[in-house]
C-alpha cells in the first residue's frame, strides 16, 4: 500500500460515514412519514405498521454502521496523526494532516498557508515521499 492509499483511507472512511449517517436520516423519516395521513375530511392508516418497522430497522443497521466505522475511522486518526507528529519536516506533517485528518483542500490550505495552489501541490508530493520513505514498510 502507498502512502497516499493509507493516508487516503481517512478521506475514504469520512466518506462512508457521512453516506451512512445519510441513508439513516432517509430511513428515520420514512418510518416517520408512515403513519396515518390525512386527506382532507378522512384519515386513512397506514397500509402496513410492518413498513414503519422496516424502515426503523434499516435506520438502526446504518446508524450502528457509522457508528463503527467512526471508531475504525477514530483509531486510524490516531495512528496517522502519531506518525505525521514524527515526520522530519513539521510543515509537512501538518499539511497531511489538514489534507487526510482535516478534509482540507488543497485549495483551501493554499489560502490558509498563503501559498500558491502549484506550491502546496508540489509539498503535498515531497510530504508523501518523506511519508513513505519514514513509513513504507509499515503500511
Amino acid at each position: 500500500m502507498t502512502a497516499e492509499q493509507y493516508l487516503g483511507q481517512l478521506k475514504g472512511m469520512q466518506r462512508l460515514i457521512a453516506m451512512k449517517r445519510r441513508e439513516a436520516k432517509m430511513w428515520r423519516e420514512m418510518a416517520l412519514g408512515s403513519g396515518v395521513g390525512y386527506d382532507g375530511d378522512r384519515v386513512q392508516a397506514s397500509a402496513s405498521q410492518d413498513r414503519m418497522a422496516e424502515a426503523i430497522a434499516k435506520a438502526v443497521d446504518y446508524e450502528r454502521s457509522a457508528e463503527a466505522l467512526t471508531w475504525q475511522l477514530i483509531n486510524l486518526q490516531h495512528d496517522v496523526i502519531v506518525k505525521l507528529d514524527d515526520m522530519r519536516t513539521t510543515d509537512y506533517g501538518i499539511l497531511l494532516s489538514d489534507y487526510y485528518v482535516h478534509d482540507m483542500t488543497i485549495g483551501d490550505i493554499a489560502k490558509e498557508w498563503n501559498f500558491s495552489y502549484r506550491h502546496v501541490q508540489r509539498m503535498k508530493r515531497d510530504a508523501l515521499k518523506e511519508f513513505s520513505e519514514k513509513y513504507g514498510d509499515c503500511l
